[in-house]
C-alpha cells in the first residue's frame, strides 16, 4: 500500500492507485482509481475514475466499468472507450 492524492491506495500491475471512496464510510459500490499513465489520462480526459467494484449489484454496472463521473468532471471526459482494469 502507498499513497496517491493523499489517500492510501493499492497499486495494480499498471501502477494505478485504487482507493475506497470517501463516502458512506467507504461502502460505495466503486473504487476511486488514480491513473498513472499520462497518455491514458490525457486520452480519457481525467486522471481519476470511479470504477464499479466486483460484487456490486447489477444496476451499478459491470465490474471494472466506469461507475460514474462526478458532475463537475463530466465536461472533461473525452473518451471512456479504452478504460480497462
Amino acid at each position: 500500500m502507498t499513497t496517491m492524492e493523499s489517500k492510501p491506495v493499492y497499486l495494480d500491475a499498471k501502477g494505478n492507485g485504487w482507493a475506497r471512496p470517501n463516502i458512506n464510510e467507504g461502502k460505495g459500490h466503486h473504487w476511486d482509481v488514480y491513473i498513472r499513465d499520462a497518455a491514458l489520462a490525457e486520452r480519457i480526459g481525467l486522471d481519476q475514475l470511479n470504477i464499479v467494484e466486483v460484487g456490486a449489484p447489477p444496476k451499478e454496472g459491470p465490474p471494472g466499468s466506469i461507475h460514474h463521473v462526478p458532475a463537475k468532471k463530466k465536461g472533461r471526459l473525452l473518451d471512456d472507450s479504452g478504460w480497462t482494469c
